[in-house]
């Protein structure tokens, strides 16, 4: 489920209706029918429109799918101890964020420091925070950007960055990003 939900994540994809009996445990979920691919990064957008509380948004999908584990932890309660569950449980959300690292890194066309070099990694990761708060501020449409971001990832002129910084803030609400350009 972590690698499932980190796909998720790095696709854009929001599934709409992550309530409990819609998981399996294969793996699986079932009726994402509702669900939809976001277009500009928004961790608040939920496509389902009767979820007036933004329980199942983009962004919310790690801790309601861990939710849901929790839940279908309590069914095995006869074949696992608490204990035994616990440590399961506790191992999903390292797992998600470190997916996530992965599979954002790999789309994007970066070589992630090794787990090892535990400092490295960290500024990694703070990058790739760095980049989605980005996307965020400028409503830059996700796949059009992740599309375009090799490009700029292999450039290493100013001017050639500078131009194309600027073709993928046409897929922004904002002409101009000195924060993306920086990153």
């Amino acid at each position: 489920m972590a690698k499932l939900v980190a796909y998720w994540q790095v696709n854009g994809f929001c599934h709409g209706t992550l309530n409990s009996d819609n998981f399996s445990l294969l793996g699986l979920t079932l009726d994402s029918g509702g669900g939809r691919f976001i277009e500009r990064y928004d961790p608040t957008f939920c496509c389902d429109p009767h979820d007036s509380h933004r329980r199942y948004a983009f962004g919310q999908q790690p801790r309601v799918v861990h939710f849901n584990l929790q839940i279908l932890s309590r069914c095995l309660s006869d074949v696992l101890d608490a204990p035994s569950r616990a440590h399961c449980l506790a191992q999903f959300s390292p797992l998600v964020n470190d997916y996530l690292t992965v599979f954002m890194a790999q789309k994007l066309g970066l070589e992630l420091a090794p787990k090892h070099q535990s400092h490295q990694r960290e500024q990694d990761e703070a990058l790739l925070g760095q980049l989605l708060s980005i996307m965020t501020l400028q409503g830059i449409n996700y796949h059009h950007f992740l599309n375009g971001i090799a490009t700029i990832i292999n450039c290493h002129s100013e001017a050639m960055l500078a131009e194309l910084t600027a073709e993928l803030l046409q897929y922004s609400r904002h002409s101009q990003c000195a924060a993306l350009t920086q990153w």
